[in-house]
């Protein structure tokens, strides 16, 4: 089952299990282990993620929400570099299903 990858602003930590970070068709975009973390896009622009999660093994996520973590420079800087990282995979992805579909 797919779930969308922040629903709400906030920042979504990995403390236990993995997940798999997808975009809307099911296409891995990134694997996630104790640590990682997902919810960036949302918290950053304030709208619902356009990824999804996938659970692969039991897990345990935290969310931290309502607390100021984009007026922590280092912490806004990390966020958008994932989130960034992200963007250009997903759109790597976009553009080989287009490129399939065409043939």
């Amino acid at each position: 089952e797919l779930l969308p990858a922040g629903e709400s602003p906030g920042l979504y930590l990995l403390r236990e299990g993995e997940l798999r970070i997808t975009n809307r068709e099911g296409m891995v975009v990134e694997e996630l282990t104790s640590g990682n973390f997902f919810g960036e896009e949302s918290l950053l622009s304030g709208e619902p993620s356009e990824l999804y999660v996938q659970v692969k093994k039991p897990s345990v996520v935290n969310l931290i929400k309502d607390y100021p973590l984009l007026e922590i420079p280092i912490v806004h800087w990390k966020l958008l570099e994932i989130s960034t990282k992200r963007k250009k995979i997903v759109d790597g992805l976009n553009f080989f299903a287009a490129d399939i579909d065409s043939v």
